[in-house]
C-alpha cells in the first residue's frame, strides 16, 4: 500500500529536522510558527507552506528532493546513513564514518 504524499513529506520533514539535530521548538522558532504547528507539519495534519520549505532548504543547504523522496527508510541502517549525510560539515562526517569503520573492523 502506497503512503499518501503528505505523509511521505511529513516523514521526510521530520527526518530533515532531526538530522539537523534541531528540536521542534528550534525549528518553530526558525520558521516563526508554533511548536504545535511543526508537530502538525510532521504528522501530515497540516501542509507546510512552500516558503518554509524554501527557507529550510536555503538556510541548511538541504536539497528540495529530500522532502519528496518516496523510498521507505524504515531500517536503522538507512536512518543512520541519512543522519550521517546531514551532519553539518565534512570533518564531522569523516569522524563518524571512521568510528563506524573501527567498530566494524574490531
Amino acid at each position: 500500500m502506497r503512503k499518501r504524499p503528505n505523509k511521505i513529506f511529513a516523514r521526510n520533514l521530520k527526518c530533515v529536522r532531526t538530522s539537523l539535530f534541531m528540536s521542534r521548538a528550534e525549528m518553530a522558532n526558525f520558521l516563526d510558527v508554533s511548536y504545535q504547528q511543526i508537530h502538525k507539519y510532521e504528522s501530515g495534519i497540516s501542509h507546510i507552506p512552500l516558503n518554509h520549505i524554501y527557507n529550510i532548504s536555503q538556510k541548511f543547504d538541504v536539497d528540495y528532493d529530500v522532502f519528496f523522496e518516496t523510498s521507505e527508510q524504515e531500517n536503522w541502517e538507512d536512518q543512520l546513513a541519512q543522519k550521517i549525510i546531514f551532519l553539518p560539515d565534512h570533518i564531522s562526517r569523516k569522524r563518524v564514518i571512521k568510528s563506524i569503520r573501527a567498530l566494524v573492523d574490531s
